[in-house]
């Protein structure tokens, strides 16, 4: 999801100080420094000031401000996520990263004109792009009481280090560093004394390197041990797997963990705003993960698990068609970035008197069905018919829904299809060439798709994300089809390209060429 009306402006301490604090001038001198409750420093024309001169006294500060008009839908949502990492942050000991927000309704602010560094955000990044800012390193634990913290207060599994061979720990922190800059989100730490740990962990650990399981989700298995390898390669390779072992709740912090699909993600979703927080919702989480634990990681343990952000992760919601309104909780399954498949149902209601069936058999039945190949995959649709639907010119509709049944094999007629979208400029000029030659050739079914609303198969899907839009095609079976390149976008270049693939019915449907005038090739400004 791009954000187009939100920009990231970051300042290092040396940078501000380059700026001249007398070029602010507040129209006040009662002017206050206002965090929210989300630790975001609230600012405006009047506080500039006051927060640079704050930063003076703070050793490598670094200052991040979003400028978001919140009059946009857009903005408001994503700033909830800048306000969850600027939380997060500040829980975990970052108190020399400072998070801001300016209204740019209000006022751009004197910062705004100093900008550096800006760009359309996509909610993906804003984590990667801010770790960079302050990377982590391995912290040394001292204490049980800091143990028993990390591990409650981690949202995520976290991995310790046993130091406790003086002649090895230089070995092992160079190990722990290549690590930790290798994989920024994840939290790592070292012990010296395993006397500090409770028993029951002391009789668990048997390698140098664990992962510890993550209170909130998983209060059964209590660490994984991480096999040393016989290099780096291996012991990282070792080390994402344990992290990916047993069941994880999934979000914005760890997702990079899964982005490869090594495995297909059996998830159960979690939407509603109220319900998505794990320190306020711990217990649910927790029957959750014992569901997935009985339904599936005993019967299928080839399937990696996962609670899932869906309010944080959009892209899935959107995709599978989430309803994002209810306080509910959805299974699904995804075998790559392209392809998913959604339980028809909501498995579990958080009233306790709104019973369903056993939420372990539905999910050992869902996944067995997905190995049997008895379950469609699911493709973002705007309505759940699949019969075929045409308008008033005859171009047949498209939907997620009906896509794969109306391009099958036994057609009458090859399609030629037009990909488009509402917010292209250009869909909407060489439409009027499609809607012109649906008239001329009726060799073809013409039709259309519209991707604002509807996900088509993912050989489609591929090539669409990497040429953009519009895109055009004759399909004759899904595996059979021909795209209509072009580098002038031209009325008599797209009616030479359906004559020459023309089916052989009859030649009463050779005509003459037609004088249209062409539009702009704007592919590129797409």
């Amino acid at each position: 999801m791009v954000l187009s009306s939100s920009y990231l402006g970051v300042y290092t301490q040396e940078e501000i100080e380059e700026i001249d604090p007398e070029s602010f001038s507040p129209s006040s001198n009662e002017v206050s420094i206002v965090y929210d409750a989300n630790h975001l420093i609230q600012m405006n024309d009047q506080n500039y000031k006051q927060v640079l001169k704050m930063l003076e006294d703070q050793k490598d500060a670094i200052l991040s401000i979003l400028f978001c008009d919140l009059e946009n839908e857009q903005c408001r949502e994503f700033i909830q996520h800048y306000e969850y990492l600027a939380h997060r942050l500040d829980k975990l000991g970052h108190h020399d990263l400072f998070f801001a927000q300016n209204d740019v309704r209000v006022s751009k602010g004197q910062l705004y004109s100093f900008f550096h560094y800006q760009y359309d955000l996509e909610v993906h990044a804003l984590v990667d792009f801010l770790r960079q800012l302050k990377p982590q390193y391995p912290e040394l634990i001292v204490t049980p009481e800091r143990f028993d913290e990390l591990r409650r207060e981690q949202d995520h599994n976290f991995v310790m280090a046993i130091s406790d061979n003086p002649q090895l720990k230089d070995q092992m922190m160079l190990s722990l560093v290549h690590l930790q800059n290798q994989n920024q989100h994840v939290k790592f730490t070292y012990i010296e004394d395993s006397a500090i740990l409770p028993e029951k962990y002391q009789k668990l650990i048997t390698q140098k390197m664990v992962v510890i399981r993550n209170a909130m989700i998983d209060d059964f298995e209590l660490l994984e041990n991480v096999e040393p390898g016989n290099d780096m390669t291996e012991l990282e390779y070792n080390l994402l797997r344990a992290l990916k072992s047993r069941i994880n709740y999934l979000d914005l912090d760890n997702i990079h963990l899964y982005a490869t699909f090594e495995r297909p993600i059996v998830g159960i979703v979690s939407i509603h705003p109220t319900i998505h927080n794990l320190d306020k919702n711990a217990q649910f989480y927790k029957v959750l993960a014992r569901f997935l634990n009985q339904g599936g990681l005993k019967l299928h343990p080839e399937f990696d698990y996962v609670i899932l952000n869906g309010f944080d992760i959009k892209g899935v919601t959107h995709d599978l068609q989430l309803d994002e309104s209810e306080r509910g909780f959805h299974l699904i399954i995804l075998e790559d970035a392209e392809t998913g498949f959604r339980f028809e149902g909501n498995i579990m209601r958080e009233k306790e008197n709104q019973q369903v069936l056993q939420t372990a058999d539905i999910i050992n039945n869902f996944i067995s069905m997905y190995k049997s190949k008895q379950l469609n995959q699911y493709f973002r649709s705007e309505n759940k018919n699949d019969q075929a639907e045409y308008d008033e010119k005859g171009i047949l509709k498209l939907t997620g829904h009906n896509f794969k049944k109306q391009t099958q094999q036994g057609r009458e007629k090859p399609l030629y299809i037009m990909f488009t979208d509402e917010m292209c400029p250009l869909c909407d000029e060489m439409g009027v060439y499609f809607d012109k030659l649906s008239q001329d050739f009726q060799g073809y079914q013409f039709a259309k798709m519209n991707l604002h609303f509807n996900n088509p198969s993912s050989h489609y899907k591929h090539i669409i994300s990497r040429e953009g839009v519009p895109q055009f095609f004759i399909v004759n079976d899904p595996e059979m089809n021909l795209r209509f390149e072009s580098n002038h976008n031209t009325f008599d270049e797209m009616r030479d390209f359906l004559e020459q693939h023309k089916p052989q019915y009859s030649e009463s449907e050779k005509l003459p060429k037609v004088n249209i005038e062409s539009p702009k090739n704007t592919h590129d400004e797409l």
